[in-house]
């Protein structure tokens, strides 16, 4: 079982460079393990992308990447100055984001 979910792991830098036609896992652990991988990976200069792959798949892996985004970056800004801080733009304020949240603002807020 776990070697069938294995074979479905497809690489962040492949999402990342083709997120139209990177596959989709079928299997949830599957799933699970890439979100999870992109959530770490997200920033204001992937999360268009990233949004472009999640929303190929079904939502609540959507929604449960870009919770994990947001808290995964929180927990990078914690760490920062509050000059470096200053300088960070955020997930939030980039257009992909503003766009995904009006579309799940129901889940999201």
């Amino acid at each position: 079982m776990y070697a069938s979910m294995a074979a479905q792991l497809v690489s962040p830098d492949t999402i990342l460079m083709t997120p139209d036609t990177a596959p989709i896992p079928e299997d949830p652990g599957a799933l699970y393990a890439v979100t999870t991988a992109l959530s770490s990976r997200a920033n204001a200069g992937t999360i268009d992308r990233i949004i472009t792959y999640l929303r190929r798949m079904m939502p609540e892996f959507q929604i449960y990447c870009i919770k994990s985004a947001l808290a995964t970056q929180q927990g990078r800004m914690s760490k920062l100055g509050p000059e470096e801080r200053k300088k960070t733009r955020m997930i939030e304020h980039t257009h992909a984001f503003v766009t995904f949240a009006a579309e799940h603002n129901d889940i999201l807020s």
